[in-house]
């Protein structure tokens, strides 16, 4: 939301740490805009969805995570963390959970 014409501090802050942040295992940011007053943040279309609807959405065809596939999301996860914890200053996401997964087909 813009209050008194800027943008909050919160939305710039999160602009700032995305524009520092580049790794294979992280949303790549493209861009922000502010639309009829909202601010909006744009990344690239991770077209698998969230893990948490890949866990936990009934679909008639549930496809059947192998452990090879398990380890690789793990390791995957794992290494975005480590880079964004490397970071000087550290960048600590604390909210990793399973909406927050993207899949990339």
């Amino acid at each position: 939301m813009i209050v008194d014409g800027e943008l909050s501090k919160e939305f710039k802050r999160e602009i700032v740490a995305l524009t520092q942040i580049a790794h294979p295992n992280l949303i790549m940011f493209m861009g922000a805009s502010v639309i009829k007053g909202f601010p909006h943040i744009i990344t690239e279309y991770c077209n698998g969805g969230t893990l948490f609807e890949l866990l936990h959405e009934k679909k008639k065809s549930v496809p059947v995570i192998s452990f090879k596939q398990r380890y690789k999301m793990i390791k995957d996860i794992a290494k975005g963390m480590l880079f964004m914890h490397s970071l000087k200053p550290p960048f600590m996401h604390r909210d990793l959970k399973s909406l927050n997964i993207l899949i990339q087909n």
